[in-house]
């Protein structure tokens, strides 16, 4: 994989969703923990050099204490959202995300969030993606 992103790891949720990411969330065939992207795509893996890390730090400060306070507490989410593909928690409030997302897309104007596909950003932790039958088969056992 050439591509890489910038994620908020969420630890504090992998007890809830970890099980069902492993069985059907995609990201975690490639060991991305519980996480909300905050920038995706980001530059090519083999270009992030310490200047990069330096470059996306400078751009976090500033927004790390809109949301330290979320990562800790899984309970702050508004709730579960499905679309056909894709099933997500959705952070209560999504604002801080949104407001980092911005501010690394602003430090890196190169890399457009999702290149540009959606209107929004809207921040989430994905828990099943891919197959309509098991985003479906997730959000029931997720529910329990």
């Amino acid at each position: 994989m050439s591509g890489s992103a910038l994620v908020a790891r969420i630890p504090a949720a992998e007890p809830l969703v970890g099980e069902l990411r492993m069985r059907f969330g995609a990201s975690c065939k490639l060991r991305v923990p519980a996480d909300i992207t905050v920038l995706f795509p980001f530059i090519p893996a083999a270009d992030i050099a310490p200047a990069v890390i330096h470059h996306a730090q400078v751009a976090f400060v500033g927004r790390a204490g809109a949301v330290q306070p979320f990562v800790g507490a899984v309970g702050q989410f508004i709730g579960l959202r499905q679309f056909p593909s894709i099933l997500f928690l959705s952070p209560d409030p999504p604002e801080s995300f949104v407001a980092l997302t911005t501010a690394l897309g602003r430090a890196f104007p190169v890399c457009s969030p999702y290149d540009g596909t959606h209107e929004d950003s809207v921040p989430h932790l994905s828990v099943a993606d891919g197959d309509a039958s098991d985003v479906h088969a997730a959000s029931i056992e997720l529910k329990q």
